[in-house]
């Protein structure tokens, strides 16, 4: 049941048991009270294996330290939601990471089993298939719907960070099989991170500005999203050829040499000087984007160094992971960083679609094609 007070009418949702819990939610224009109580732990499936009984009561009581706390709950409407258990996951999650500052807000198997208990599923003997089944949990998750602005911002920093959680799992999942390589891929990492940071710095003067407006959050959480998903490119087929030989990647492109990369670097960096607005200088907008590029060719450098050293077929399919990865980042680049928050349908016409064709990239000219539809 869903009880409700102020201006809200008092709505019947569904019966619930005797031992449930009441967690309440206040927003700035009402106060809503939900009954939820856990999951049985041994009536449900467990995606990546079942925690000891003390860790999942441990776990439960952390988030039920969250739902008495007075900041609790930003969403209350539960006709956004599939039912109780979901509004409250998600509001748990946005608690967690946005509300509170915890000792456990980077408890990898915390979020796990949290996600898994609002949406259970069988394991699976095929690493493909479960990271597919963990995708679909995720998807589930952010699967609600959206009314005013602040949801979409909130809906796009709380997707960014499940899919940073979830490039943080996989990569653990993948050094715990790759021993005789652990220490080359936990530098590969590092590399990794210190470009993803380099990132914060060309989002917030490039894409954003000072003055980003009501959408900046949604804009920094889709191209974080974009970022996340570039690095799940960089590792997990090589990860699903380790665990099974006859796996096949599905995706295979026309080779991205370094030198298209910087020159669409470049390119990016000489449009700068004709920046629409200027909250941030010419100067410091090149810079951002110099650091970008540094940042990533020295990611590269580490993977090549990965690549060295892996026996066949290993290498031949991390190389591939790679001219993947070089792929998504040469579309980005080639499209000026457009296309993330709030877009006008121009914009979204100017850059270049993810599947796009290797000779559609190849070909695509940024300012060929953004004077031609100003023609139009």
């Amino acid at each position: 049941m869903m009880l409700g007070c102020g201006n809200r009418q008092v709505k019947q949702i569904e019966r619930t048991e005797k031992d449930s819990t009441e967690i309440t939610i206040k927003t700035s224009y009402d106060t809503v009270h939900f009954k939820f109580k856990w999951r049985n732990a041994d009536s449900i499936p467990y995606l990546f294996g079942k925690p000891s009984k003390d860790k999942i009561a441990e776990y439960q009581r952390r988030f039920d330290s969250l739902h008495f706390t007075e900041r609790y709950g930003f969403y209350d409407r539960i006709e956004y939601f599939r039912d109780i258990p979901h509004i409250i996951a998600v509001n748990d999650f946005v608690a967690l990471w946005f509300a509170n500052e915890t000792p456990y807000q980077d408890d990898l198997d915390m979020i796990l089993w949290r996600i898994n208990e609002c949406y259970p599923l069988n394991c699976s003997t095929s690493e493909t298939e479960l990271y597919q089944r963990f995708s679909k949990q995720i998807d589930s998750l952010l699967s609600y719907s959206l009314g005013w602005q602040w949801d979409y911002n909130m809906h796009a920093s709380l997707a960014a960070l499940l899919h940073q959680y979830k490039v943080e799992i996989y990569n653990h999942r993948l050094l715990d099989c790759s021993n005789e390589f652990k220490d080359i891929l936990i530098a590969e990492h590092c590399a990794w991170k210190e470009y993803e940071e380099a990132l914060h710095d060309v989002c917030d003067k490039v894409i954003i500005g000072k003055d980003g407006g009501s959408g900046a959050p949604m804009a920094y959480g889709e191209f974080f999203i974009e970022s996340y998903e570039q690095r799940l490119i960089s590792l997990t087929d090589y990860y699903f050829t380790l665990g099974d030989s006859n796996y096949q990647p599905t995706e295979r492109h026309a080779q991205i040499s370094d030198k298209m990369i910087h020159r669409a670097y470049s390119d990016f960096f000489d449009e700068l000087i004709n920046s629409d607005y200027e909250d941030y200088s010419v100067e410091e907008k090149q810079s951002a984007l110099k650091n970008d590029m540094r940042f990533w060719d020295k990611w590269m450098a580490e993977r090549r160094k990965v690549s060295a050293q892996l026996p066949m077929p290993l290498k031949k399919v991390y190389d591939n992971c790679t001219n993947n990865l070089k792929r998504r980042k040469l579309i980005q680049i080639k499209s000026r960083y457009w296309g993330y928050g709030i877009c006008s349908g121009f914009e979204l016409d100017c850059i270049l679609k993810k599947d796009c064709s290797d000779e559609e990239l190849f070909n695509y000219d940024y300012q060929a094609r953004y004077d031609a539809l100003l023609i139009k």
